[in-house]
């Protein structure tokens, strides 16, 4: 494999903590989900491993609103903006 093809993959990686106390009753991990401000630090070479640790918490989904959806969205043949329609 040449230099220039491995420059032309792309990759990407899903971080995972602990969930944010709102939401650890549905599920004990999340990913994390960086804001657009903090993404560019995230990917920052120069960022200090304490700043990164710090995004990291700073990140973990505190601000999310969650509710219940139709069980139809965990089958992988079922498509659909319906599917994450509030139910009653």
């Amino acid at each position: 494999m040449s230099y220039n093809k491995v420059l032309d993959t792309r990759t990407f990686a899903i971080v995972t903590l602990a969930a944010h106390e709102n939401i650890e009753h549905i599920h004990n991990r999340m990913p994390v989900i960086f804001k657009s401000d903090a993404l560019a630090t995230w990917m920052n070479a120069e960022t200090s491993k304490d700043d990164a640790l710090e995004l990291l918490q700073e990140n973990r989904g505190g601000d999310l609103a969650y509710y219940p959806v139709s069980k139809d969205v965990g089958k992988v043949a079922n498509k659909g903006s319906d599917l994450i329609k509030p139910i009653a």
